[in-house]
């Protein structure tokens, strides 16, 4: 069994460059792996090792007054997530692209509990907004939710610009996997003028596990090799999203097995075995991974 770690933190780091140097010691002495963003507006973290390496990790980083009060979401995987461990250093360590003198994320929404979240979702002034990208979104979202067509979260700011007036008259709840995203994404709303912005705090995965059976629907996404994760408890776990060859429901994606294309999509497990992970009969003939199959999607289709 293993534990994976998501954390982060809004606060001056002035020297990044010496911040990473001791994380990478640490992380390789714990055998830990995953990724670490660290810039001079703060760190953002996704980490996975064994449960004793990543408490010693926790006391390390907390045992530092810049982050003594850092919130960590927490959850166990019988799958070590990530293959390798990287600790870079980053302009940005989610990056919006929008120029605010390092004041933006400090101009966020009001944070939310999860029960105070959805006790709020729940009334008829309220309009939940999606922090996240539309791939995101497709296999997972609260219900009612407004989904930005992004691919790309630098996207959001202009997606707000064009589309205000469903947020006009509003309080608008935000949400996102951790909540890392919705620090300045909430405070790009509210630069539009509109007050009541709110951010769940911890984000969907905390939401989950404080109310399994409530407000979201389908799987999470998530950027490692799991791809997803379950938020509901079993009683109340769906699927929501399609597979995009036989349209059965299904939230698995598959990146397409030609390393040229590369695209993602929704498989189910009988058409990623018929089409060998590819998106067409094209991109069959150069599979990555050397395994030459049929492409079999006229048979998927029929």
């Amino acid at each position: 069994m293993y534990r994976v770690l998501l954390y982060y933190k809004y606060v001056p780091i002035e020297n990044p460059e010496a911040f990473v140097a001791e994380h990478k010691a640490l992380c390789s002495r714990l055998g830990l792996k995953g990724r670490v963003l660290i810039a001079h507006e703060g760190l953002n973290g996704t980490l996975s090792g064994s449960v004793e390496a990543c408490e010693e990790y926790k006391q390390w980083i907390l045992s530092d007054s810049r982050f003594a009060h850092m919130a960590f979401k927490e959850h166990d995987t019988a799958v070590l997530p990530f293959p390798r461990l990287r600790v870079v250093v980053r302009p940005e360590v989610v990056t919006l692209g929008v120029k605010d003198e390092g004041t933006l994320p400090y101009k966020a929404g009001k944070h939310l509990t999860p029960e105070e979240w959805h006790a709020l979702a729940q009334e008829d002034d309220v309009v939940i907004l999606d922090g996240r990208n539309m791939y995101e979104a497709r296999i997972g979202k609260f219900k009612n939710a407004i989904t930005p067509d992004i691919q790309n979260f630098r996207e959001f700011p202009q997606w707000v610009k064009e589309n205000k007036e469903k947020l006009n008259g509003k309080k608008v709840l935000m949400y996102c996997t951790g909540g890392i995203r919705c620090e300045k994404a909430s405070a790009v709303v509210k630069e539009t003028g509109i007050e009541d912005v709110y951010q769940l705090n911890g984000g969907i995965i905390n939401y989950g596990k404080h109310i399994p059976d409530g407000l979201w629907e389908g799987s999470c996404y998530v950027f490692d090799a799991r791809n997803k994760v379950q938020v509901n408890d079993d009683a109340h776990h769906t699927i929501i999203s399609k597979c995009d060859f036989c349209k059965e429901l299904s939230d698995q994606y598959v990146n397409c097995a030609n390393a040229a294309c590369n695209k993602m999509m929704i498989l189910c497990a009988s058409c990623r075995e018929k089409s060998n992970d590819a998106c067409s009969a094209e991109c069959a003939q150069h599979n990555r991974r050397g395994v030459m199959k049929p492409w079999l999607i006229d048979k998927v289709l029929a």
